[in-house]
């Protein structure tokens, strides 16, 4: 069996976490390696955790979701960002492609977001 996908979680709002967290974990070959509340946390999880994907909340508090893949994929560009479009309505937050990343639909069924974390 190959090694395990080791994920970040990043999104402020408890009960989505909570959703995802179960999403996560229901999958063999996914670990959760962490959780962050803010951008700033996500960064600093991803500096210290080494993930293999960030599953990042567009709409956190902290720096803009923009700003924090910018600075993630300058010093991690391994690093594979998978967003989930938040509640704002700026053209950054509406559109993953701005920020080069791939996305995953509010109502993603398990199997959709197990298969979009796992490398091509």
């Amino acid at each position: 069996m190959s090694r395990p996908i080791r994920v970040v979680l990043a999104d402020d709002h408890p009960v989505v976490r909570a959703g995802l967290r179960l999403t996560l974990t229901a999958e063999p070959d996914i670990v959760l390696a962490g959780e962050a509340t803010s951008g700033d946390e996500a960064r600093r999880l991803a500096r210290e955790l080494q993930p293999d994907v960030l599953l990042l909340d567009l709409s956190m508090p902290g720096p803009p979701a923009a700003e924090t893949v910018a600075y993630l994929r300058e010093r991690w560009p391994a690093l594979r960002v998978l967003v989930k479009p938040g509640g704002k309505t700026s053209p950054v937050y509406a559109s993953p492609s701005a920020i080069s990343c791939s996305s995953i639909r509010q109502r993603s069924s398990r199997i959709r977001i197990g298969g979009t974390l796992r490398p091509r």
